[in-house]
Protein backbone atom coordinates (compact mmCIF):
# COMPACT_ATOMS: atom_id res chain seq x y z
CA UNK A 1 0.00 0.00 0.00
CA UNK A 2 1.07 3.30 -1.16
CA UNK A 3 1.87 5.69 2.03
CA UNK A 4 -0.32 9.43 2.09
CA UNK A 5 2.76 11.01 1.65
CA UNK A 6 3.89 9.05 -1.74
CA UNK A 7 0.34 9.29 -3.05
CA UNK A 8 0.54 13.28 -2.18
CA UNK A 9 3.60 13.32 -4.37
CA UNK A 10 2.64 11.33 -7.05
CA UNK A 11 -0.61 13.28 -7.06
CA UNK A 12 1.13 16.34 -7.59
CA UNK A 13 2.92 15.38 -10.11
CA UNK A 14 -0.01 14.20 -11.87
CA UNK A 15 -1.20 17.47 -11.89
CA UNK A 16 1.21 19.23 -12.99
CA UNK A 17 2.33 17.01 -16.25
CA UNK A 18 -1.48 16.73 -17.15
CA UNK A 19 -1.48 20.87 -17.00
CA UNK A 20 2.24 21.04 -18.89
CA UNK A 21 1.20 18.73 -21.77
CA UNK A 22 -2.10 20.56 -21.88
CA UNK A 23 -3.96 17.28 -21.80
CA UNK A 24 -7.15 18.96 -19.35
CA UNK A 25 -10.35 17.90 -20.68
CA UNK A 26 -13.30 19.67 -18.84
CA UNK A 27 -16.43 17.73 -17.89
CA UNK A 28 -18.93 16.93 -20.88
CA UNK A 29 -17.85 17.73 -24.32
CA UNK A 30 -18.80 14.06 -25.61
CA UNK A 31 -15.33 13.04 -24.27
CA UNK A 32 -15.51 10.00 -22.11
CA UNK A 33 -15.55 10.10 -18.37
CA UNK A 34 -11.98 8.11 -18.34
CA UNK A 35 -10.34 10.45 -20.33
CA UNK A 36 -11.76 13.47 -18.42
CA UNK A 37 -9.71 15.44 -15.90
CA UNK A 38 -9.59 17.96 -13.11
CA UNK A 39 -7.04 20.01 -11.88
CA UNK A 40 -8.70 20.58 -8.10
CA UNK A 41 -8.64 16.57 -7.39
CA UNK A 42 -5.10 16.44 -7.80
CA UNK A 43 -3.84 19.08 -5.57
CA UNK A 44 -1.98 17.75 -1.76
CA UNK A 45 -5.21 19.08 -0.40
CA UNK A 46 -7.44 16.99 -2.52
CA UNK A 47 -5.48 13.65 -2.26
CA UNK A 48 -5.08 14.20 1.28
CA UNK A 49 -9.26 14.93 1.82
CA UNK A 50 -9.88 11.54 -0.23
CA UNK A 51 -6.81 9.87 1.85
CA UNK A 52 -8.68 10.35 5.01
CA UNK A 53 -12.02 8.82 3.87
CA UNK A 54 -10.26 5.15 3.57
CA UNK A 55 -10.63 4.12 7.23
CA UNK A 56 -13.96 5.91 7.11
CA UNK A 57 -15.92 3.28 8.77
CA UNK A 58 -18.53 3.34 6.51
CA UNK A 59 -15.88 2.80 3.56
CA UNK A 60 -14.78 -0.16 5.76
CA UNK A 61 -17.23 -1.81 5.95
CA UNK A 62 -18.15 -1.37 2.37
CA UNK A 63 -14.60 -3.00 1.36
CA UNK A 64 -15.32 -5.96 3.58
CA UNK A 65 -18.92 -6.50 2.03
CA UNK A 66 -17.01 -6.47 -1.36
CA UNK A 67 -14.42 -8.98 -0.07
CA UNK A 68 -17.31 -11.43 0.63
CA UNK A 69 -19.49 -10.94 -2.05
CA UNK A 70 -15.81 -11.55 -4.58
CA UNK A 71 -15.23 -14.43 -2.75
CA UNK A 72 -18.86 -15.85 -3.12
CA UNK A 73 -18.92 -14.85 -6.80
CA UNK A 74 -15.26 -16.77 -7.71
CA UNK A 75 -15.48 -19.67 -5.16
CA UNK A 76 -16.49 -22.12 -8.30
CA UNK A 77 -13.89 -21.13 -10.07
CA UNK A 78 -10.65 -22.40 -7.94
CA UNK A 79 -10.08 -18.73 -7.95
CA UNK A 80 -9.57 -18.66 -4.50
CA UNK A 81 -6.92 -20.11 -2.18
CA UNK A 82 -7.62 -23.87 -0.40
CA UNK A 83 -8.57 -21.69 2.54
CA UNK A 84 -10.74 -19.16 0.57
CA UNK A 85 -8.46 -16.19 2.70
CA UNK A 86 -7.29 -15.03 -0.50
CA UNK A 87 -7.84 -14.40 -4.38
CA UNK A 88 -5.77 -16.01 -7.10
CA UNK A 89 -5.83 -13.63 -10.73
CA UNK A 90 -8.04 -16.12 -12.04
CA UNK A 91 -10.81 -14.39 -9.85
CA UNK A 92 -9.24 -11.11 -9.94
CA UNK A 93 -8.97 -11.44 -13.75
CA UNK A 94 -12.44 -12.09 -13.79
CA UNK A 95 -13.74 -8.97 -11.04
CA UNK A 96 -11.83 -6.56 -12.91
CA UNK A 97 -12.72 -7.31 -16.47
CA UNK A 98 -16.56 -6.98 -15.56
CA UNK A 99 -15.53 -3.66 -13.91
CA UNK A 100 -13.28 -2.49 -17.13
CA UNK A 101 -16.41 -3.64 -18.91
CA UNK A 102 -18.69 -0.94 -16.79
CA UNK A 103 -16.17 1.90 -17.05
CA UNK A 104 -14.65 1.76 -20.36
CA UNK A 105 -17.74 2.58 -22.62
CA UNK A 106 -15.44 1.43 -25.74
CA UNK A 107 -14.75 -1.77 -24.33
CA UNK A 108 -11.44 -3.76 -26.32
CA UNK A 109 -10.89 -7.28 -24.87
CA UNK A 110 -7.32 -7.25 -25.41
CA UNK A 111 -6.49 -3.83 -23.66
CA UNK A 112 -8.89 -5.05 -20.70
CA UNK A 113 -6.66 -8.20 -20.51
CA UNK A 114 -3.25 -6.20 -20.83
CA UNK A 115 -5.13 -3.77 -18.25
CA UNK A 116 -5.68 -6.39 -15.82
CA UNK A 117 -2.57 -8.06 -15.94
CA UNK A 118 -0.78 -5.07 -14.96
CA UNK A 119 -2.80 -4.20 -12.49
CA UNK A 120 -2.62 -7.25 -11.17
CA UNK A 121 1.21 -7.57 -10.78
CA UNK A 122 1.06 -4.11 -9.14
CA UNK A 123 -1.58 -5.16 -6.80
CA UNK A 124 -0.25 -8.70 -6.08
CA UNK A 125 2.99 -7.12 -5.74
CA UNK A 126 4.36 -10.11 -7.80
CA UNK A 127 2.76 -12.53 -5.43
CA UNK A 128 -0.02 -15.75 -6.22
CA UNK A 129 -2.64 -14.33 -4.17
CA UNK A 130 -4.37 -10.87 -2.72
CA UNK A 131 -5.41 -10.70 1.03
CA UNK A 132 -8.79 -8.76 1.53
CA UNK A 133 -6.16 -6.21 2.18
CA UNK A 134 -4.74 -6.14 -0.89
CA UNK A 135 -8.13 -5.70 -2.61
CA UNK A 136 -9.14 -3.40 -0.55
CA UNK A 137 -6.14 -1.36 -1.63
CA UNK A 138 -7.01 -1.86 -5.32
CA UNK A 139 -10.46 -0.84 -4.62
CA UNK A 140 -9.67 2.09 -3.35
CA UNK A 141 -7.19 3.15 -5.72
CA UNK A 142 -9.73 2.47 -8.74
CA UNK A 143 -12.34 4.54 -6.88
CA UNK A 144 -10.12 7.45 -6.64
CA UNK A 145 -8.86 7.58 -9.85
CA UNK A 146 -12.45 7.74 -11.15
CA UNK A 147 -13.95 9.82 -8.07
CA UNK A 148 -15.96 13.30 -8.98
CA UNK A 149 -15.88 15.46 -5.83
CA UNK A 150 -13.39 15.01 -2.71
CA UNK A 151 -16.05 16.08 -0.80
CA UNK A 152 -16.60 13.70 2.16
Amino acid sequence: MRSARVLLQVGALKAEVVAAAGKIVVQGGGVALWQQGDLALNTAEAFAARHTLRDAPLVRRCLAMFWEVTLRSVQTQKAIDGGGSALRFKGYRRLFLRIYKVLIEDFDREDAEQVVKEDWEADSKGGKALSEADLSDSLWELTDLWVMTAAG
